[in-house]
């Protein structure tokens, strides 16, 4: 009777071990980060719960197929922030857009904290260009202009909704707000310098590769834009509506994401040819990414949106190549090439 009890107790104490262990940290992490080469590694955006605080970024190196989460709490002995919406790389500096926290990190090549302000409500997007930053909002029809040496607001561009993008492109501020494209130039006061009308609202905009942007509209026409104050081309129709979209530009193709299958069409000069499909086995695509220097994408699922992402990558030809776990609510990918 007496080891019985024992038993219990221990059985109890070990519980007791596993509640307090912080649910931020729970799921797959490699014992030591510095371990993940920085030859090719992809960084995972790990959005985290809204109000729980628990947003992180993850290294995944492609080389040996391994995994590690949690790497700013690590370098900073410190939580990162609630709700990861965007991550850039700029200049040697990463700028975690935190939309839950309203705030911006500016951290070191390393991850190391340096500095971070605060956005005018729910940060989305950024862009840096001419010594200053952009910064787009969930919610608000406007995008704030602060400075990287002061970090304080310096203007508000007013915009007629919520803009979906907002990119730096051949020096100039691209902001895609419903159907509208406007071009804004930094070395003329922030002034709008050319604007454009589309007759459906945009879906998604991206850089080719060649300095060039493509656009999907509502109605899933492909466009492209060559020079920021030139007229859209239209290359085409995308076969299937399309849910998210990202581009090889080594290859010049096109990833249309549509339910469990994923459609790849070639971007010519100035046609849209279709050129195969196949599925994915993801139930829930939250982020959708690519590695064009591997010819590899990456498909984020939430599961369910309370447990460790999976994550599932596949080659340009829908082999599963590797997946793993992130972190909670993973939303995209950063490669660093």
């Amino acid at each position: 009777m007496v080891k019985g009890w024992k038993i219990i107790s221990l059985l109890c104490l070990l519980c007791l071990g596993f509640c307090s262990c912080d649910r931020d940290i729970i799921g797959p992490q490699a014992s030591n980060p510095s371990q993940i080469s920085d030859s090719r590694r992809v960084l995972i955006i790990n959005e985290g719960n809204f109000q729980r605080g628990n947003a992180s970024i993850g290294y995944y190196n492609p080389q040996t197929n391994s995994y590690a989460g949690e790497h700013y709490q690590r370098q900073n002995a410190s939580p990162m922030g609630d709700v990861l919406e965007s991550v850039y790389y700029e200049n040697d500096k990463f700028y975690a857009v935190l939309n839950g926290s309203n705030r911006v990190l500016i951290c070191d090549s390393s991850w190391q904290f340096e500095a971070s302000f605060a956005a005018l409500g729910a940060p989305r997007f950024m862009a840096l260009a001419a010594d200053k930053i952009y910064l787009s909002d969930l919610f608000k029809s406007e995008i704030g202009v602060y400075s990287t040496t002061t970090l304080s607001l310096e203007k508000v561009i007013n915009l007629k909704q919520a803009a979906l993008a907002v990119k730096e492109w051949q020096g100039k501020v691209i902001v895609a707000a419903g159907k509208e494209l406007e071009i804004y130039d930094p070395l003329q006061a922030d002034s709008l310098v050319y604007q454009l009308s589309l007759d459906m609202a945009i879906k998604s905009i991206m850089k080719n590769g060649r300095s060039q942007m493509v656009l999907v509209d509502n109605q899933d026409q492909v466009f492209l834009w060559r020079e920021p104050l030139d007229s859209l081309e239209l290359l085409g129709e995308l076969n299937e509506e399309g849910e998210k979209y990202v581009l090889d530009y080594k290859e010049q193709e096109l990833y249309s994401l549509s339910g469990s299958e994923i459609l790849v069409y070639s971007l010519g000069l100035d046609s849209l040819q279709y050129k195969r499909q196949f599925s994915h086995v993801a139930n829930n695509v939250y982020g959708f990414s690519c590695d064009s220097i591997n010819g590899e994408f990456y498909i984020m699922d939430p599961e369910a949106f309370v447990a460790p992402s999976a994550i599932y990558i596949y080659d340009r030809f829908g082999q599963l190549k590797d997946q793993f776990r992130a972190g909670f609510i993973s939303n995209g990918a950063l490669i660093r090439d």
